[in-house]
């Protein structure tokens, strides 16, 4: 039986070719071979064993086939994938550094914001003391509220449009570090069994931190940066741009 493969070359816009004939034919005589077999004594469980022996020979060289055929075509795919790289690596590098130019910029408006914010709140509560202290207590309590309300975190800045159809803004994020499990407080954690497969440790009971709950928290005002006992939040938002 010859084992040269077939000399037709894929197609080059359908990628079409013709196998190896003898093992195409090889391939289909055993699998109707296969199809007949009945197993009712030693000798046809014997012969039995040798059709899937040879069929799975037979499969061995259809893989051979198949790889001698995408070893070249993967080559070249891996080639062009590594040029196209080259090309699009030094633009990414720069959209990666100018994103954090952008992020670093919008991030300090946020503090200059929270600074002149406190500021105002510093200055609404002295005026406040100042009232209070002349029996003025309903102008008192109307300063005390707006210093309370201007020390509210800053909002990020607006939306920002280019002259080429882009739009930045900010997208509000944070990053939490587990400082040490056992500080933090129960609300925070998921406490589960392990399965079937950690039968060596059935008496341990796994912890993973309830981030639902957390992204509520930290959303709601109820928990802020640093964060909490045994748990670091930082912000972590950066400048997003579509």
């Amino acid at each position: 039986m010859s084992t040269a493969k077939s000399e037709t070359k894929p197609d080059a816009d359908t990628g079409v070719f013709e196998p190896n004939a003898d093992t195409v034919d090889r391939a289909n005589k055993l699998v109707a071979a296969a199809g007949r077999a009945v197993i009712v004594d030693e000798d046809t469980f014997g012969k039995g064993g040798d059709v899937i022996k040879l069929m799975r020979s037979i499969l061995n060289k259809i893989e051979a086939e198949r790889v001698s055929w995408v070893s070249p075509l993967n080559a070249q795919v891996k080639r062009i994938n590594d040029q196209f790289k080259l090309m699009k690596a030094p633009i990414e590098t720069q959209i990666t550094r100018v994103n954090g130019l952008l992020t670093a910029y919008a991030n300090e408006q946020r503090r200059l914001a929270k600074v002149a914010a406190d500021a105002a709140a510093a200055e609404a509560m002295e005026q406040a003391e100042k009232a209070e202290a002349a029996g003025q207590n309903h102008a008192a309590a109307e300063l005390v509220e707006e210093a309370v309300a201007k020390t509210v975190a800053p909002v990020a800045p607006a939306t920002v449009r280019g002259n080429y159809g882009s739009s930045s803004s900010m997208a509000k994020s944070y990053k939490c570090t587990v400082i040490d499990v056992d500080l933090i407080p129960e609300e925070y954690l998921d406490r589960h069994a392990p399965g079937e497969f950690s039968l060596k440790v059935k008496s341990v009971t796994l912890v993973t931190l309830n981030v639902p709950m957390i992204a509520a928290a930290v959303k709601s005002g109820k928990l802020k940066t640093p964060g909490l006992p045994g748990l670091k939040i930082e912000d972590d938002s950066k400048v997003v741009v579509r």
